[in-house]
């Protein structure tokens, strides 16, 4: 299946808030006040605040491994991009913070730990684990992400909510022009389960043809990442999952129990829960997705304007020359 390790992370919208690339989160200091330049060596100020010269050499070097092992080469005129780069995206941090503190949001435990939870349950608990450890993120940083995250999403909603609703005409007449857009092509949803021999594989197939519950048995015995949610696909369109998935599942009558078949991966056992068949989402199915869309839209051009202004009413010095 497919679980890019970018989704793992909390959605994150492609505007001024998210555009600081995660490790942004990882390395931003606790807001301390301006002492004197020659205890400690400032990379830039903002509003009284400093962001320190290891703050931002941290940073840098992380996002410079990152290029390294991603084999991209950064020459004199990429590094001096990127140096701007991170200082500014340092710079919008320490505004967007200040101002969620100005308007006293905040953040549970308990909002953190759930928004983790839901999470490890979209991606599977391992396939999250070892996204973390492949960007080298610790589980305490993790939650100080996800922790600034909701923080700024609670300051976008303060905001803007009353810019971020949108009538039925105006969802309608998007639907009417984009009709097109909602076409979906033919889905099924099956149970899973994989074993690694035939043997157990016909074993299982024998306890589901005298009536045992295919959830409780993919849990027992499948090897599959979905096991713990007892072997449940969701639903896909063809060419998402492996061909195998798709010759079967897509051939399967509504409730009924697949041969046990082999593969490359192991012997596999479905059973199709539900098929959608192909066809253009109603205005019904589509609103929902449409007013996420707006909002988004929308959202963007709120929160350029409104950063734009937080800097130009903001004191702001970058020490350029010391990066």
């Amino acid at each position: 299946m497919e679980t890019p390790t970018n989704k793992l992370i909390p959605r994150i919208y492609k505007n001024f808030f998210y555009t600081i690339l995660i490790f942004l989160w990882l390395f931003a200091a606790c807001l301390q006040p301006y002492k004197n330049k020659e205890i400690e060596k400032i990379a830039a100020m903002v509003n009284g605040e400093v962001i320190t010269q290891e703050e931002f050499n941290l940073l840098f070097q992380r996002f410079s491994q990152r290029a390294s092992l991603a084999r991209q080469a950064l020459d004199s005129e990429k590094i001096k991009k990127l140096k701007i780069h991170l200082i500014n995206s340092l710079v919008e941090e320490r505004l967007i913070l200040g101002a969620s503190k100005k308007a006293k949001l905040y953040v549970s435990e308990d909002e953190i730990h759930e928004y983790q939870e839901q999470t490890k349950k979209e991606y599977g608990s391992e396939n999250f684990v070892r996204q973390l450890i492949d960007q080298s993120i610790t589980n305490a940083e993790y939650r100080q992400i996800v922790h600034k995250q909701l923080l700024m999403q609670k300051l976008v909603n303060k905001l803007f909510v009353q810019q971020l609703v949108f009538s039925d005409e105006e969802v309608r007449h998007y639907y009417l022009l984009s009709y097109h857009d909602f076409y979906q092509p033919e889905q099924v949803h099956p149970l899973h389960i994989i074993v690694r021999t035939e043997e157990e594989a016909k074993r299982i197939k024998k306890q589901l043809e005298f009536g045992e519950e295919f959830g409780i048995l993919a849990k027992r015995y499948s090897v599959a990442p979905e096991a713990k949610q007892g072997g449940d696909l969701g639903f896909f369109k063809r060419k998402v999952m492996p061909e195998i998935f798709d010759r079967v599942c897509f051939n399967l009558i509504k409730g009924k129990i697949s041969d046990v078949i082999q593969s490359s991966y192991g012997f596999h056992i479905f059973k199709l829960l539900d098929r959608k068949k192909a066809g253009y989402l109603t205005f019904q199915e589509a609103k929902p997705v449409i007013i996420k869309k707006l909002k988004m839209e929308r959202r963007l051009v709120l929160e350029e304007f409104w950063l734009d202004d937080l800097k130009r009413r903001a004191e702001i010095e970058i020490f350029y020359g010391d990066l």
